[in-house]
């Protein structure tokens, strides 16, 4: 996280937003990426952990030396590019405080951070989370092929999706599910469970004509356009199905195939099938894009394939679950609070284990088709938590965290 001033202002670099200047400057793109930051940090705010108050101080070293405390009762904005804005000021003060000024919720402290931990007789656990992306190893299988766009492309990526016609990318079949060293293969866990199935429901992708092109609404670039239609801002956050869908596609579980199908259900009825191999757009705002693009042309193919990776179906969804999955709606309302490593692995080995998950800001979901529902805290999680504690869970039913 990098600070510098351009246009006559300090801002905090990004891939996204600075491509030219990087280049220009010849610096590593991949080094400038702030959203591993904001989703590292967001993710141990969001866990049931934090909200159990179990996590007694987070601390994040930059690459620059800067040391700084976050409190694990602050909030943090909706997106990268607010906590960005933040940080621009918070690089340039030593703290930032809550509403009534009386505690930092940021703080730059000295180093070693050790010192700044209360005095215990008891050992305190303390986790090192590296949020540098990490350099493909020659045991992966690289793409022998150019890629004509290098700048936008990031290292050990082989899945990739054109957007708005400006990359000339191919893909091939063995490109798109490598084996990655210590994980069980692929037609081993096959034969020992059946796979997962995720529905996302109630995900908000409303399409608008806004500045004379149709795009998916979002309250942080059409905040002036809701505000005239006296549209409520939280029911338009396709942040959220951004986020769950990179916790599923980004899964161990996923990485091995044991996720047969990704299904999305909006809140206008729309129902989208996503394929287990597809490779996300890197920021939200091509996300919003290619879902735009999406709900025009009812489906976003691989370049150079006839695989639809994105595409609208016919509802309901019910009839594209096989006939013994176990539906399972997840709610913070429901009665029967569960710990999801047992229930995951007390699930018989030929049934589909089909997950329900809410992708909206407030609300629960309704289904009828549901089995059962569950809920796997006793405080109310965002959908990327959830999702994460599910996929960590099936990950250590089915053995892909053994490496030997």
């Amino acid at each position: 996280m990098d600070g510098v001033e351009l246009d006559s202002k300090w801002k905090i670099l990004s891939l996204e937003d600075d491509t030219d200047f990087l280049v220009k400057q010849h610096w590593n793109l991949v080094d400038y990426k702030p959203e591993f930051v904001y989703n590292a940090i967001r993710s141990i705010l969001d866990s049931s952990f934090n909200k159990a108050g179990m996590v007694r101080a987070i601390y994040v070293k930059i690459n620059n030396g800067v040391l700084f405390e976050v409190k694990p009762y602050a909030r943090l904005p909706r997106t990268c590019k607010r906590f960005c804005g933040i940080m621009v000021d918070f690089l340039q003060k030593p703290r930032i405080c809550s509403g009534d000024g009386n505690e930092a919720l940021l703080r730059v402290i000295e180093e070693p951070f050790a010192s700044d931990l209360c005095d215990s007789t008891r050992e305190r656990e303390t986790f090192t989370i590296r949020t540098k992306m990490r350099k493909p190893t020659s045991s992966l299988k690289k793409p022998k092929r150019k890629l004509r766009d290098e700048e936008n492309t990031r290292e050990g990526e082989s899945n990739k999706i054109e957007l708005l016609g400006k990359r000339k990318i191919k893909m091939k079949d063995e490109d798109r599910i490598f084996e990655l060293p210590g994980f069980p293969s692929v037609s081993s866990l096959q034969k020992k469970k059946p796979g997962v199935i995720f529905i996302l429901e109630k995900a908000s992708l409303t399409l608008a004509y806004v500045g004379k092109k149709f795009q998916v609404l979002h309250p942080d670039e059409h905040a002036d356009f809701m505000r005239k239609k006296n549209m409520d801002p939280y029911r338009y956050r396709s942040d959220i199905l951004y986020e769950a869908l990179s916790i599923i596609l980004g899964s161990r579980l996923n990485s091995v195939g044991c996720i047969d199908a990704i299904y999305v259900k909006t809140d206008d009825g729309v129902l989208i099938k996503v394929d287990p191999r597809a490779s996300l757009p890197k920021s939200l705002t091509k996300f919003r894009a290619m879902t735009s693009k999406l709900l025009q042309k009812f489906n976003v193919k691989a370049k150079g394939t006839s695989s639809k990776l994105f595409h609208l179906i016919k509802n309901p969804v019910t009839q594209y679950l096989p006939v013994n999955s176990r539906k399972i709606g997840l709610s913070f309302s429901s009665q029967e609070v569960v710990d999801i490593d047992d229930y995951v692995s007390s699930a018989s080995d030929d049934t589909t284990l089909v997950f329900v998950v809410g992708a909206m800001a407030h609300g629960k979901i309704d289904q009828d088709y549901t089995d059962e529902f569950i809920s796997i805290c006793k405080a109310p999680l965002s959908a990327n938590a959830c999702l994460m504690k599910i996929c960590v869970a099936l990950e250590e039913s089915r053995d892909i965290f053994c490496f030997n």
